[in-house]
């Protein structure tokens, strides 16, 4: 196998490099002081639901959170807890938005070293479906974490669906996914939303893995503030991964700024990193192996990818760079 380095900087689209991360490595997501810690005594039993029991659990926390204003953390202990799906509504419309097995809340982090196993048979033929979910536009989430946890999307035993994601978040800001496991998903692995008019700010993604997706591996869209970092993604059919900011036309700008990728080992997907409509960042540092299009291919739809600096990454097995 030809193994090549992308060693010498390569600057995109600008005589100059402005960055204005403010993340230091994922180390800190919420000035907010910690609460309490609370064991879920989730039944790890083959054939066992234990989805109310565990929303029921994040609706308390979430109560706590704003009546407290601190953080409440919830651990997933050992074992593998199998969840069925239900309609997923949104708080402010009412209207239906597929299906999810939990809706994630504000203020609550998801922490231990369990599995979130999808049940059988729990979504149709391209049906919008995800694991964990949360609400959209004034109750999208802020301070949440999730760390150490696996979702099992149980892909061989749902129907097809490329829009059936493991992690599927509507965010606003202070998010954290670190150390997770997500695998056998019909869709994506990993998938975090801003808002084209008001963008998810200090989002950190880091030690994740992320295997066997139908879709993308790790997607993150519509940011202003993003470290993607450590992470291994393996066998994805679409993107390893894959960062939007596509506002529309007739604007000039993308709403998707100030991004670092870098440390994170991609093998086996489409494309290994596919920044899309974005502006001040960097990727450095990652090792890409066996893409089926090219290593990293900087890509537009309306607006004007600015101020992307490249450099250090190693491609082996396939094409190294595209732009669009």
């Amino acid at each position: 196998m030809k193994r090549r380095s992308f060693i010498k900087n390569l600057l995109l689209l600008s005589a100059s490099f402005k960055v204005g991360i403010s993340l230091a490595r994922g180390e800190k997501i919420s000035p907010k002081v910690s609460g309490n810690t609370f064991l879920w005594d989730g039944e790890a039993v083959k054939g066992v639901d234990n989805r109310v029991s565990l929303q029921s659990e994040i609706d308390r926390l979430s109560t706590l959170y704003t009546e407290t204003g601190d953080i409440q953390k919830l651990v997933i202990p050992n074992g593998v807890y199998e969840l069925s799906a239900i309609d997923f509504i949104h708080s402010i419309s009412g209207r239906k938005y597929g299906k999810c097995c939990i809706v994630l809340k504000s203020g609550v982090h998801l922490i231990g070293n369990g599995v979130l196993k999808l049940m059988d048979r729990q979504y149709g033929e391209n049906d919008f479906f995800r694991i964990i979910a949360s609400q959209r536009q004034s109750d999208r989430l802020k301070d949440v974490a999730i760390d150490g946890i696996s979702f099992d999307g149980n892909a061989k035993n749902n129907s097809k669906s490329k829009q059936a994601s493991n992690v599927l978040l509507e965010c606003d800001s202070d998010i954290l996914i670190a150390n997770v496991k997500s695998f056998d998903s019909n869709g994506m692995g990993i998938m975090v939303r801003g808002d084209k008019s008001d963008a998810a700010k200090n989002i950190i993604i880091k030690k994740c893995k992320v295997s066997n997706c139908k879709n993308i591996g790790i997607q993150v869209t519509h940011f202003n503030g993003l470290d993607i970092f450590d992470n291994v993604i393996s066998n994805c059919d679409d993107n390893g991964i894959d960062i939007y900011g596509d506002n529309g036309d007739g604007h000039a700008l993308p709403t998707g700024s100030n991004f670092s990728i870098h440390g994170n080992k991609v093998s086996n997907c489409l494309t290994g990193i596919f920044p899309e409509t974005v502006s001040d960042g960097v990727i450095f540092g990652n090792e890409i192996n066996d893409p089926a299009s090219a290593g990293i291919q900087v890509n537009r739809i309306h607006n004007e990818p600015q101020n992307i600096k490249i450099y250090a990454n190693i491609v082996s097995g396939g094409a190294l760079f595209n732009k669009v």
